[in-house]
């Protein structure tokens, strides 16, 4: 197998006019990727900022802000700024905060008692829709805690009429606006959250970036069995067995050489503009680009055991790749399908390299991506099985 490798070394270093075309699709392809890259980082943060200054420094004052920022429903989409009243209030005239809370001096104790002790709220207008969702979701708020409040009390005024000692009343009372803190801070876990695994959204320059990069991905699999085609048609195929290599180790060799040249141009379109503009590469978005490679290699040389005439086997190639783009959302993005489109775009692979790109890219690392690489992987070597099948055979089926 060693012996191979040098050969198609050799025979890729020998084709001037490939690595020069190679080169310029290289190069035009990180600058526009760069300015992408460029472009995304620029923008600004889509969170709802929020700016909390909090005078009563209270356990329970900091238990409020410590809820919003470990809560995982409310930290995607509220960014915490804490600080002093005056810094607060000068980053909100600038537009900088789209919510300042001031919590007074007193507010837990006040609460303690249940005396009435509001909080200042400042909402800026700069952009309407945020301005009508914090006013529903504080108004939400107030609502429910006044409810709790009043029967907090109807309680205290019960427990006074009842006779029961003063200490006791005391004791009981701090322990309810305990309960009422927490309770009106869980407010959320009264609600049954039901994962919804839709299709990440983003521009239409990053989707389209990712669905050519997967029809690329296809049609240069391809490519590699139209080459495996034209030597096993010239009897050089033939003439390896006779020198003692094994069909196993000839396919092995043919794909892991194929696709470790199209994983490194993969790679260098996706790290090179990350280095540029100091983003991170991502481990994970280069495990799956090496899954997605191989699949698409061993795919298309399983294609090419199929087919002995090399139109037929162009022709089914071509169609099945164009097949792929069309349903895989490579022409209609898939968030603008109907949803029977949808199911039928998910039965394709495009779908899910194209999902699972956008999904790391930002940076929504759940465990289906995961599912993804293995499939892609457990693929790749279903076709490397049977194309040592097909290929064992002395007589492939088709026109010679």
């Amino acid at each position: 197998m060693f012996s191979l490798l040098i050969k198609d070394c050799k025979e890729l270093l020998q084709n001037k006019k490939r690595i020069l075309f190679t080169i310029l699709v290289l190069i035009i392809f990180i600058i526009s990727t760069y300015y992408n890259a460029k472009n995304q980082r620029s923008t600004s943060d889509n969170r709802i900022r929020f700016g909390v200054a909090d005078e009563d420094n209270s356990v329970y004052s900091k238990l409020l802000i410590e809820y919003f920022k470990e809560n995982e429903n409310f930290a995607s989409y509220i960014k915490i700024a804490e600080g002093n009243k005056q810094e607060l209030e000068n980053l909100f005239h600038n537009g900088q905060i789209d919510l300042l809370l001031q919590i007074p001096i007193g507010f837990a104790e006040d609460m303690m008692l249940l005396k009435h002790q509001p909080i200042k709220v400042l909402i800026s207008t700069t952009d309407v829709a945020k301005a009508v969702l914090i006013r529903n979701m504080l108004d939400s708020y107030e609502k429910y805690i006044r409810a709790v409040e009043v029967n907090c009390v109807a309680l205290f005024n019960t427990m006074e009429q009842a006779g029961m000692k003063s200490e006791l009343i005391n004791k009981k009372n701090v322990e309810i606006s305990y309960e009422l803190i927490y309770t009106a801070l869980g407010k959320d876990k009264f609600f049954a959250f039901k994962e919804v695994n839709e299709f990440p959204v983003s521009s239409l320059a990053t989707y389209y970036g990712f669905a050519l990069l997967t029809i690329l991905l296809n049609f240069i699999g391809l490519y590699v069995g139209f080459l495996i085609s034209k030597e096993k048609r010239s009897g050089i195929l033939k003439r390896l067995f006779t020198v003692g290599i094994t069909v196993p180790s000839y396919l092995l060799e043919k794909i892991l050489f194929s696709a470790g040249i199209i994983f490194i141009l993969i790679s260098a379109f996706y790290m090179i503009p990350a280095l540029l503009v100091n983003k991170g590469i991502s481990a994970i978005m280069e495990l799956f680009i090496l899954s997605a490679v191989l699949f698409s290699v061993c795919f298309a040389v399983f294609l090419s055991g199929l087919f002995y005439d090399l139109r037929k086997f162009m022709l089914a190639g071509n169609y099945i790749n164009f097949l792929f783009a069309i349903m895989g959302g490579g022409i209609i993005p898939i968030l603008y399908m109907p949803g029977f489109m949808v199911k039928f775009s998910s039965l394709t692979p495009n779908y899910w390299m194209v999902r699972a790109m956008l999904s790391i890219q930002k940076g929504i690392n759940g465990d289906y991506i995961f599912k993804i690489i293995t499939v892609l992987i457990l693929g790749a070597l279903v076709f490397y099985a049977l194309s040592i099948s097909l290929y064992r055979r002395e007589e492939v089926t088709g026109e010679e």
